[in-house]
């Protein structure tokens, strides 16, 4: 070895204590910078008070992971990845999102900025979370919620699968059972027993027309307030449009549902419901002491919505795949615009599901009673339609289920202030929507499922007559001279409506079209009303009692009732008997017939002697005791009708 390197091994060997000191301050200098290079990532980030810094790095993972997750376009079936990570609205004041992390404690969730932020150690009970609840993070509280709840059914056979009816024999069930099934048919007026044995979650099949489920509709669509209004409404049949909600709307699109109590007095839709509710993510529930009839509760429920749509749905639905995703895409397309889903039947008895698809789809007319109807959609539509799955144009709303932009809503000025209960706010809505520059779309794609029954099991506090209340209220505003036709139809008995100069000044601020221009491009099949002769009750004679027509049931005679629409029939100047959009027709039986105005099957005179005459069969009608048919003329009272006429006052404007 060279005296240099001797001369080196003397140093060290000397100040070895010094060197091995130097030494291992160096090592720990350098693991000390290797930790702090890390934490220039770091910076401006916020970190949460009371974590490590390992929890804050695994917040931060978590964070990117939800990041990432906001992309993925849920289509309602998706509850694996709904039930670990689910986007919440994050609007306003309404921000927040359900979390639940399987590896740390559920207490972190990013805010509005998607910044991470942990809520106060003292919120946060680990004891208490359970391994497949959701925790929901909302204004500072915590709760939980157990999507287990939405999941399909587990039996592969269970009663009303794909939208099948159940029947009931009454006679088998036990006296209690019996109790319990006409206890809930006189309720509601629909079979509850039914209802309560078919699962909330219950499959109804693929509804829509083929290819809608291949759509594309843009990805960053609003979300909406979907409000449902319920008075005494049964359990199963509230809770399952509830679920049908959840279960088929994506996350994004749905801010929330809103369950307008409107003054119900069953015991469990208190408490109960309350706190099933709790269980679902983003459902409210708001209360009415008072009754405030359908029409201000759903007023109630829009003063409480925050979204920029707004959605209406019955108590008693089911809504059907991706049912939402395509009504909010129209209103984008055309913002001034009401749209409504294909609004297919319950049966009130078995709760069987049918469909409406293609041709099956008809659209919203009104008669001169200002009773909603419904009719075949007429060729001049179904000509600008390219495919099934286009939307289809429809002159009035059956009402119920209808979406909206909220400030277009509000623009309309919503609802008439002074309708009361129910009744005529469908039609005006119609109305003014399109006399006032927008337009209305029945969706193909969008599909709900409604129990209709064949009428309403409630009381209202001032009876029915706030229905002719509403509808001589509509007359007087939007109708212009034709709200003549309805004061005759109700032989002028124009009872107290009250102030309606506020309503006429909103349609002059719009500057709004008037009811001719609405019939002449909206709604032409209603013209007919200009050519009629006369109109009134046919009573016979000799039974004294009167002809009733309506389309599916066989022309008959019954005791005269002048408010039934099916009794009230029109002669026009082309030789019809109408009753609104049918008429009377014969070809081997009579019966009632979509109108055709060729004459024909459907060519009728009436006789000065009280006798109507078929001119084809070149025979004349006849009471045989209940029924009506065509028989040879002769003159006896059985052929003998008289016209209880209700002329037209002039309807020109």
């Amino acid at each position: 070895m060279t005296l240099k390197y001797r001369a080196v091994f003397r140093i060290i060997f000397t100040y070895r204590v010094i060197f091995i000191v130097f030494l291992l301050w160096l090592i720990s200098n350098i693991i000390f910078f290797r930790k702090l290079l890390p934490m220039t990532n770091y910076q401006y980030k916020e970190i949460p008070m009371g974590l490590t810094r390992n929890e804050s790095e695994r917040l931060e993972k978590l964070s990117e992971k939800l990041r990432k997750l906001e992309k993925i376009d849920f289509d309602g079936k998706h509850y694996n990845e709904y039930k670990n990570y689910s986007q919440g609205q994050r609007k306003e004041r309404n921000n927040f999102l359900i979390i639940d992390d399987e590896k740390s404690e559920s207490k972190i969730f990013p805010d509005n900025k998607g910044r991470i932020i942990a809520p106060n150690p003292r919120q946060i009970n680990n004891n208490h979370i359970k391994k497949k609840e959701d925790i929901l993070i909302h204004k500072g509280e915590i709760q939980k919620y157990d999507m287990d709840l939405l999941q399909d059914v587990a039996e592969e056979n269970y009663p009303g699968k794909g939208g099948a009816g159940v029947s009931i024999n009454v006679e088998e069930l036990t006296a209690s059972e019996k109790e319990k099934f006409y206890l809930g048919l006189q309720r509601n007026q629909f079979n509850q027993y039914v209802s309560d044995i078919i699962p909330l979650n219950r499959d109804v099949g693929e509804v829509r027309e083929r290819g809608c489920d291949r759509v594309t509709y843009p990805s960053n669509l609003p979300s909406t307030t979907v409000i449902i209004c319920f008075h005494n409404e049964a359990w199963s049949t509230l809770l399952r449009t509830v679920h049908s909600v959840l279960r088929h709307t994506s996350l994004e699109l749905l801010s929330s549902i809103i369950l307008v109590d409107d003054a119900s007095t069953f015991q469990f839709l208190k408490s109960p419901l309350e706190e099933y509710m709790r269980r679902l993510p983003k459902v409210r529930i708001i209360r009415s002491t008072t009754r405030l009839g359908l029409i201000r509760a759903r007023l109630f429920g829009v003063n409480e919505s925050r979204s920029e749509i707004i959605t209406f749905l019955d108590s008693h639905c089911e809504c059907a795949a991706d049912w939402l995703r395509p009504q909010i895409a129209r209103l984008v397309q055309k913002p001034h615009s009401v749209v409504s889903p294909v609004i297919d039947i319950i049966n009130s008895n078995t709760l069987e599901y049918s469909s409406f698809l293609g041709d099956q789809v008809n659209f919203g007319i009104f008669d001169w009673s200002l009773n909603f109807r419904w009719m075949v959609v007429p060729d001049r539509i179904k000509k600008t339609r390219t495919s099934n799955l286009d939307p289809i144009m429809t002159p009035t709303l059956a009402g119920g289920l209808l979406s909206m932009r909220k400030d277009f809503f509000e623009t309309l000025g919503t609802f008439d202030p002074g309708f009361e209960t129910w009744g005529s706010e469908n039609l005006e809505l119609s109305f003014k929507t399109w006399m006032c520059g927008g337009r209305i779309d029945i969706i193909p794609c969008s599909h709900v499922g409604h129990i209709f029954r064949t009428r309403t099991p409630y009381k209202w506090p001032k009876g029915f007559a706030v229905t002719m209340k509403n509808a001589i209220r509509l007359a007087e505003v939007w109708m212009d001279n034709y709200k003549n036709i309805y004061y005759n139809r109700i032989n002028w008995r124009l009872i107290n409506y009250g102030d309606v100069s506020q309503r006429k000044k909103l349609r002059e601020n719009l500057k709004c079209k008037s009811f001719q221009w609405y019939l002449e491009n909206v709604i032409p099949e209603m013209l007919w009303i200009k050519e009629t002769i006369n109109d009134g009750l046919v009573m016979n004679m000799n039974s004294r009692k009167c002809l009733e027509a309506a389309l599916g049931m066989r022309v008959q005679v019954t005791k005269c009732d002048k408010a039934s629409g099916n009794q009230h029939i029109y002669y026009t100047k082309k030789n019809e008997l109408r009753i609104n959009d049918i008429c009377l027709d014969f070809r081997n039986d009579l019966s009632a017939a979509p109108c055709h105005g060729m004459k024909g099957d459907q060519f009728w005179t009436l006789f000065p002697n009280r006798m109507i005459y078929h001119n084809v069969s070149n025979r004349c009608l006849e009471n045989v005791e209940r029924d009506v048919m065509l028989m040879p003329c002769a003159y006896k009272p059985q052929q003998l009708w008289s016209v209880l006429e209700n002329r037209h006052a002039e309807n020109e404007n």
